[in-house]
């Protein structure tokens, strides 16, 4: 990953001339009737999983790629499967005709693992830890696939910080392979999701503050990889980019799709916002949109036939659509030579300025973003050098989009003192 204290030149904002156009598009949604919190979805190969609770039970529903309800209601799990009072989270996956559910009770205490075929018949059910093991903060667990084995992922909780994670990883049958304590270099949030890559494991959480969201890098054996630790979106005013539990990757375009919690500075828990963010295959932050307003939580996507779906809860539990359009991608391009365009200091305190050759075109064009994508104001420059007065900028990253002729490029800007 490129370093990000340089000048770095980002793929961030889509075809300026066209504002409105963006890579996800809102197309419609739907609520899970009867379905009361959690969210899991997948695709079987002609409809749409969604693993939700009902009646205290984990069920399965199923939609078309339109969001009709196809009108199945399957039970999956019984009080009989567990000793605690209650089930307190869930995940699932899709995998060759199967379909693998993990799910813990009250009190971060029992971790099971479960296996239907697509109908939602029962196949086996196995104990990952027990009622009386508390060493281990089950909720929030993590379940991945390499196509060949799962694994089962949650933290261990010391001083109040998960440096460790417990990693048990089994066969397509259920039965237990290996188990791995994957230490972490820095102490990193429970509150995430993974997603399996190219042979590495991608981790992504909250730092061990929940502020910063972040990226983290494991082989299959559960070794933290080299550049371990990669910022995606750091905290400007003190919220919490966390609890990034909707993860996915486009193949065909090269991007990343993550929808993860922002809770602002004191601001009450449970009143997050939920965010979804494209990211390309370096994780440079193309676009961020806000999609829920407060108190929805625990998204999760599926990605399909050049459509995104997300799945969250909160007033009873919804499925977005969105279209993905990566057309605009390929109009960005950098300019050819970078000592053709100065943007200095960087960091700056108050003032900044930008200097161009004579190989741009005049007015050159600059737009001003936040780290949130959110535009702030435009500037013209006429000359080869022009100083702007950016004194009313909060401390913080921002991005310059500088435009000339059929070029694009963005630029991140420090600003560390008023």
């Amino acid at each position: 990953m490129l370093n990000k204290n340089l000048l770095l030149i980002l793929f961030l904002f889509i075809a300026l001339n066209l504002p409105a156009q963006t890579i996800l598009s809102y197309v419609d949604s739907t609520q899970v009737n009867g379905a009361q919190i959690w969210g899991g979805i997948s695709w079987n190969g002609s409809a749409i999983n969604i693993t939700t609770m009902m009646s205290t039970q984990i069920h399965l529903r199923k939609f078309d790629t339109n969001l009709n309800d196809l009108s199945t209601d399957v039970q999956l799990t019984s009080s009989s499967d567990y000793q605690g009072t209650n089930i307190a989270d869930h995940k699932h996956v899709y995998l060759n005709g199967y379909l693998y559910v993990t799910f813990m009770t009250g009190g971060n205490q029992e971790l099971y693992l479960l296996k239907t075929d697509s109908a939602g018949n029962r196949m086996k059910i196995t104990t990952l830890e027990t009622l009386n093991n508390n060493s281990y903060l089950t909720n929030d667990m993590h379940l991945v696939t390499d196509s060949n084995f799962l694994y089962v992922i949650y933290p261990k909780i010391t001083g109040g910080l998960a440096t460790e994670k417990r990693v048990r990883k089994y066969n397509l049958d259920l039965d237990s392979i290996d188990t791995y304590e994957a230490v972490s270099p820095i102490a990193v949030a429970n509150l995430g999701n993974v997603f399996y890559k190219d042979s590495s494991f991608y981790m992504f959480t909250g730092n061990e503050t929940q502020n910063d969201l972040i990226v983290s890098h494991w082989n299959k054996n559960w070794t933290a990889q080299t550049n371990f630790d990669d910022t995606l979106i750091k905290s400007v005013n003190g919220e919490w980019h966390y609890f990034s539990t909707g993860i996915a990757y486009d193949t065909a375009n090269s991007l990343w799709y993550i929808a993860y919690h922002i809770m602002l500075p004191n601001s009450q828990p449970d009143h997050e916002t939920l965010w979804l963010a494209v990211f390309d295959s370096n994780f440079n932050l193309l676009e961020n949109q806000q999609f829920a307003t407060p108190a929805h939580f625990r998204p999760h996507l599926l990605l399909h036939n050049g459509y995104l779906y997300v799945v969250y809860d909160g007033t009873g539990v919804t499925i977005k659509k969105y279209k993905v359009d990566a057309s605009s991608i390929s109009k960005i391009t950098n300019l050819s030579n970078l000592n053709d365009l100065k943007v200095f200091p960087n960091p700056f305190v108050n003032k900044l300025h930008i200097a161009c050759d004579n190989n741009f075109t005049f007015p050159v064009q600059a737009k001003l973003y936040n780290q949130m994508g959110e535009y702030l104001g435009n500037f013209n420059c006429n000359k080869t050098e022009q100083e702007l007065d950016l004194s009313y900028l909060p401390i913080g990253f921002y991005y310059f989009t500088i435009k000339n002729k059929n070029c694009i490029s963005a630029i991140k800007l420090i600003k560390t003192s008023n």
